[in-house]
């Protein structure tokens, strides 16, 4: 009994008390419900059936609910058929389009439409003879063309390589100088380094701040602080850090003074120099404001002692002020220099980048007019060969437009006519299958998707499942 309901709907069944031998997906619409199934599982007995539409498209309606008790034919529920009657329209538009097209063809050619072709013959004849005299100059103007663009890459080949060797010489010059301004700097940072010690030596033997020279004037104790005691811990700071700066600075310089032919790191110890000698100058001037504070002592620090550190310290600080201004016109120097290099290397990359541009459009363009040149002879050949041709065509179709239709050339818009057909009734098919209709009269156990779902069409998934069991 169960092989005449199946409509409209894609299902499978679910053996309860006897076993199935096999399962097989169906998919049944309204086309077979009048005939047998082909078949070749077999079920002897089924409680449930799974339920789907046979296409995949949204829902537009639900008209039954779960546990609800259904008839065979039944609609259950419906899906969106809004485009699915607009392609019913246009295929039965096609259909019509195409009978029209073949009782246009079946109709005999007017005396317009031969004298059309007998006016394209006399065309065809005169590009023929029009063809024979351009022949010659077209050859010869493609192959001036060739001749030029060949002349044009030898130029460019021999501009390029000025340019290269013209950029070789700029960076062997400049780089020398630039090398030139670094062996400079480092003589300035050296002779700053040996400055610096020297003048750490004597603050630290006048202020006894390390060990090592910390005894030297320890009779001056008593008397550099006299006046202003802020102004001696002032002095002790400030040689502190300057002196921890330069054991840094001159373990770093020993360790990579070497490889100062990198302007980058030469840079770099021209500002760490400047640092260093910045602090060394706070150090000087806080020392002679300490001198000057300081009492004289007849045993140990007299007035001329203090005159004398007086004049050598304001000294000192000169001297420091003019290696400050030493490290930083070699800085200035040496980023002037490269700056130079910069700049002139860059311009005449520029030109180097701009004719290697056209040279790469001088052989371009050179390929393409030995192409062109290649393709001119072949073009000239090939034109006589299809205005001859045309000539052949239009006397054809001249002589087709004086004959009747024949059936081979209604042939394809009886093919036209019926793709159409078969078109309008898959569209057909399709706007029936959008119902889902219930194939016995059983009962609803569960519905798996909304109103306004996309359902998809696959052979494991279901709309709706109907039961016999009550």
């Amino acid at each position: 009994l169960l092989w005449g309901y199946f409509g409209y709907s894609y299902f499978w069944w679910v053996q309860t008390t006897i076993e199935v031998a096999e399962i097989k997906n169906v998919s049944v619409t309204t086309w077979n419900l009048k005939t047998s199934i082909s078949w070749d599982g077999k079920v002897l007995y089924k409680e449930d059936f799974n339920l789907n539409f046979p296409i995949t498209w949204t829902v537009k309606s639900i008209d039954k609910s779960e546990w609800d008790i259904v008839k065979a034919w039944d609609v259950i529920a419906s899906l969106d058929t809004v485009y699915l009657r607009i392609n019913v329209d246009k295929a039965e538009i096609s259909l019509k389009k195409a009978y029209a097209d073949l009782e246009s063809k079946k109709n005999k050619y007017t005396s317009g439409d031969i004298k059309l072709s007998e006016e394209q013959l006399g065309s065809s004849e005169a590009n023929l003879e029009n063809i024979k005299l351009n022949w010659e100059i077209d050859i010869s103007n493609t192959k001036s063309s060739l001749e030029t663009a060949e002349i044009n890459v030898k130029s460019a080949t021999t501009d390029l390589k000025l340019a290269q060797d013209n950029l070789d010489l700029i960076v062997n010059q400049e780089k020398e100088k630039y090398e030139n301004k670094v062996q400079d700097a480092i003589w300035v940072i050296s002779t700053n380094n040996s400055s610096i010690r020297e003048l750490l030596l004597n603050v630290d033997k006048l202020l006894w701040v390390t060990e090592e020279n910390k005894d030297a004037n320890n009779s001056f104790e008593n008397y550099l602080w006299a006046k202003d005691s802020s102004e001696l811990a002032k002095s002790i700071s400030y040689f502190k850090a300057a002196n921890n700066t330069f054991l840094w600075f001159a373990a770093e310089w020993k360790n990579k003074w070497s490889a100062f032919n990198d302007i980058e790191l030469t840079l770099e110890f021209l500002e760490l120099a400047q640092t260093n000698s910045s602090l060394v100058n706070k150090m000087l001037n806080s020392t002679l404001l300490t001198i000057k504070n300081s009492i004289a002592s007849l045993w140990s620090l007299s007035e001329s002692d203090i005159e004398n550190y007086t004049k050598s310290f304001e000294a000192n600080i000169i001297s420091n002020k003019k290696d400050i201004s030493a490290l930083v016109d070699a800085s200035q120097l040496i980023e002037e220099q490269l700056t130079n290099l910069n700049t002139k290397t860059a311009t005449q990359r520029n030109i180097i980048s701009g004719l290697t541009t056209k040279l790469e459009l001088a052989v371009k363009q050179f390929e393409q007019t030995k192409i062109n040149y290649s393709n001119a002879l072949k073009k000239a050949d090939n034109n006589l060969i299809l205005a001859q041709k045309q000539i052949d065509i239009s006397n054809a179709s001249l002589s087709t437009k004086t004959d009747d239709v024949s059936y081979s050339e209604l042939a394809p818009y009886y093919s036209v006519i019926d793709t159409a057909k078969k078109a309008l009734e898959e569209a057909k098919i399709k706007l029936e299958d959008a119902v889902l209709i219930s194939p016995i009269d059983w009962k609803i156990v569960s519905i798996d998707w909304n109103i306004g779902s996309f359902v998809w069409w696959d052979k494991e998934s279901s709309f709706v499942t109907i039961t016999n069991n009550n």
